[in-house]
């Protein structure tokens, strides 16, 4: 069985590479503002409080959840809603815990606190542990999704994987922590934008609509996660909370993904800001993800053998390019392609970082030029 269908075709693929050709346009127009390190690593810690916020979201919202997460509730259930509505709480609780120190400190990463307060040896075996688990997870948020793609649109795995690779290290390469934000930016709308459309296009596809696809999920147990009984099976709304309650502590209150952003913002009246609006944002798009799954399983509900034979997170790929116009499935897949390539820039970005801030400057005995360690950043976005 083939996802290909008639093709990706032309228009699409226009749609695609003018997707790319402004990502990296914007990486070029702020690559002039890159005079320090202190404005690769961190923007000159001038950026607005709500681009953050969208970069937050886009940077931790992988392709592979975009596509698993309605892929989940289309398999599964919704429960796994819950542990996204205790992320207000959470942003509250590190607003008053955590980020007062980062802050104060004026860090550029943030296993510097933990430098000082518990000595460079600890600071060496958590930034260690940092790159190798982030080096693991950038093969993983490109691969899975150029996976999908080659499937989806017929366009080979190489040339996906190369597309998101190449164009993510330019832009990063050239503009650092700015061009990487207002990329996001970019990358978010559009995130949000085909997600919009895709359920919007669910509904009116559903005879009977919004209510017909909420009575399907009704009916065939989609809505049963929500109780407070816990399984090590099944999700559940309680083991929902509990494991995104460990999830987000570690993301936005440790991760240096998160935390080089939020000190990117001049304020803490802005890092505050930043980090509730991002919890917001994260309760609606993935209340919306798990809807469209939801769609989808009511839109395959007459015809179930179509899609038989794939994967839970190919069903979106397979929905996008067999069921949306052209144009705008193109913008779809750009979407997919956004959100591996904001993972991406911002796990190549933060890994320089670190190997520069956490390694190299404590341990070098020279003194260095800014400028010169500038051009080490660069050399190490584009070997990593």
């Amino acid at each position: 069985m083939t996802i290909l269908a008639d093709g990706f075709g032309g228009l699409n693929y226009t749609v695609l590479f003018i997707y790319m050709a402004t990502i990296v346009g914007i990486g070029v127009y702020v690559s002039r503002r890159q005079k320090t390190t202190e404005d690769f690593f961190l923007a000159g810690r001038n950026m607005p409080w709500f681009v953050v916020a969208m970069s937050v979201f886009a940077s931790l919202t992988s392709a592979i959840s975009y596509m698993s997460t309605p892929g989940r509730a289309y398999k599964e259930n919704v429960s796994m809603i819950a542990g996204y509505l205790i992320l207000p709480l959470l942003a509250i609780f590190l607003i008053k815990t955590f980020f007062p120190f980062y802050h104060r400190l004026r860090v550029t990463t943030s296993y510097e606190y933990i430098g000082k307060r518990y000595g460079r040896p600890a600071r060496y075996v958590v930034s260690g542990l940092f790159i190798l688990a982030r080096v693991g997870w950038l093969g993983i948020v490109i691969y899975a999704p150029a996976l999908a793609l080659s499937v989806a649109t017929g366009m080979n795995i190489y040339l996906a994987i190369m597309l998101m690779g190449v164009l993510a290290t330019l832009y990063t390469m050239l503009g650092g922590l700015t061009a990487v934000l207002w990329t996001d930016v970019v990358q978010f709308l559009i995130l949000v934008g085909g997600g919009i459309w895709v359920s919007i296009s669910l509904i009116n596809a559903v005879p009977g609509g919004l209510g017909e696809i909420i009575q399907i999920a009704r009916d065939s147990g989609r809505f049963d996660g929500f109780n407070w009984s816990f399984s090590f099976f099944k999700m559940s709304a309680i083991g929902s909370m509990i494991a995104y309650f460990l999830l987000i502590m570690q993301e936005y209150g440790t991760d240096q993904v998160t935390v080089q952003r939020l000190m990117a913002i001049g304020s803490f009246k802005g890092m505050a800001k930043s980090v509730l609006m991002s919890s917001f944002f994260d309760i609606f798009i993935f209340a919306m993800l798990m809807f469209m799954g939801l769609g989808l399983f009511a839109y395959y509900q007459n015809s179930p053998a179509q899609v038989a034979d794939l994967k839970s997170d190919q069903i979106l790929a397979y929905y996008i390019i067999n069921s949306l116009p052209a144009g705008v499935s193109g913008l779809i897949v750009s979407a997919i392609f956004a959100a591996a390539m904001s993972s991406m820039d911002s796990g190549i970005h933060s890994l320089t970082t670190v190997i520069i801030n956490d390694f190299v400057r404590p341990i070098r005995r020279k003194v260095v030029s800014d400028h010169a360690d500038l051009n080490l950043a660069r050399i190490l976005v584009v070997t990593i």
